[in-house]
């Protein structure tokens, strides 16, 4: 049996589509036109929240932040993470990030 997910369409009506999405459908996700939602409409969130990391020191800080650089969002991250993301790692401001699709962002810096 196929996995369902709940969709909130651009209409704004809930709709329980199953997996993998329709290409089309995908490509709206991709751009934030279609949202992931749970059945009563309410802001989906993934089950298993993240880990809270230890504390670290100032120094072990300062490596991390010169060695590893930005991480790369999610596919299913908002559109607003993904122009933060093209910022951090291009030479793009935020207004140009902004200007191109989600899509667009995710296959240049995907």
């Amino acid at each position: 049996m196929a996995e369902s997910i709940y969709v909130r369409g651009e209409g704004g009506s809930i709709i329980l589509m199953d997996l993998p999405l329709p290409e089309s459908i995908q490509q709206r996700v991709d751009a934030g036109m279609i949202v992931r939602v749970n059945e009563d409409g309410s802001a989906w969130a993934d089950s298993d929240p993240e880990p809270t990391p230890e504390p670290v020191s100032d120094d072990a800080v300062e490596l991390a932040r010169d060695d590893v650089g930005p991480v790369r969002p999610d596919r299913a991250m908002p559109k607003a993470r993904w122009v933060e993301y093209a910022q951090l790692v291009s030479d793009l401001t935020r207004e140009d990030a902004d200007a191109v699709t989600k899509a667009e962002l995710v296959k240049r810096f995907g």
